[in-house]
């Protein structure tokens, strides 16, 4: 049995990804957060720790020993990054360089989550040989992060991802599936941008591909997301359609409105060929998963 470790538990594609890994019965699973286990799944280790205590996390690795790291906790919140720039380097870079360290010593499978932030969305649709040019610095630091694990690591492989949105109870971190669906809720207004465009990438997607790649253990750089390029305002509409959600709560606006202290990229969106012949990705369709996710959790 595949032992594996994987950061980040308490988030959304980390949260996935330990239910998918447990649902398998083939792994035995140790989740890592900083806050208190909010994964009741049967059979799970969970170690409280925080990613930057060095000694908390060898105290961890070492004790459980994996076979295989699944990296995802991070600062990912761009404007949290551009205020708390310090820490936002010592989560993103300097943590992600110690476990990528780790992993080359101790002949262990690397997995590192990053971002279409990297790239600085003027052309769009990248690939994984695109030359990054981050606009924020949470891109900047992921970026590094990303360079960090390929020269301390070079088995290890990156998964780069987009716009993930997901629904659990009790999440950490709101995406925007779920504020859409509080701002329902609440009758609340939401202005949202019209001039940024994404391929929206369902967590469940992403889990599937982890348990992929955990069998045939590729390395380098993978670009993973759904097959739908749209505005994130059109993304919007289509979950209040798909939930029964008014759209006149939904205003689209500039991105310059929205007054945020990162810039974002305007246009990203991926070719994801290579994830689809190496690891056999097959996106979920956009209302097929809203329609999914409906359906499980009784909205």
């Amino acid at each position: 049995m595949k032992k594996v470790l994987v950061t980040g538990s308490n988030g959304l594609i980390g949260r996935r990804i330990v239910n998918k890994l447990l649902d398998g019965g083939n792994y035995s699973v140790c989740a890592v957060s900083a806050g208190m286990n909010r994964n009741t799944s049967a059979g799970l280790q969970f170690e409280k720790a925080d990613i930057t205590s060095f000694s908390q996390m060898s105290d961890v690795l070492n004790r459980f020993q994996p076979d295989a790291v699944i990296h995802t906790a991070a600062m990912g919140s761009p404007d949290k990054c551009e205020e708390n720039r310090a820490e936002a380097w010592k989560v993103n870079v300097e943590a992600t360089a110690f476990l990528a360290e780790y992993c080359r010593i101790h002949n262990t499978y690397l997995l590192h989550w990053s971002t279409d932030f990297v790239f600085d969305g003027i052309k769009g649709y990248y690939t994984e040989e695109d030359e990054p040019n981050p606009v924020s610095y949470y891109g900047l630091t992921k970026l590094e992060s990303e360079r960090v694990v390929l020269e301390l690591c070079p088995g290890a492989a990156i998964f780069r991802t987009m716009l993930v949105y997901g629904l659990y109870k009790e999440m950490t971190r709101p995406n925007i599936l779920s504020r859409v669906l509080d701002c329902g809720k609440e009758k609340r207004i939401m202005r949202v941008a019209a001039d940024q465009y994404r391929m929206p990438t369902m967590v469940d997607d992403l889990a599937s591909a982890v348990i992929s790649a955990l069998v045939k253990m590729p390395s380098g750089l993978f670009h993973f997301s759904g097959d739908e390029y749209l505005s994130v305002y059109d993304f919007v509409l289509r979950i209040a359609g798909v939930f029964g959600i008014p759209e006149k709560l939904f205003v689209p606006v500039l991105s310059s409105d929205l007054n945020e202290k990162a810039v974002r990229p305007k246009k990203t969106g991926f070719v994801i060929a290579r994830a689809m012949s190496e690891l056999s990705y097959v996106p979920t369709s956009l209302n097929e998963s809203l329609l999914k996710i409906k359906q499980m959790s009784g909205n």
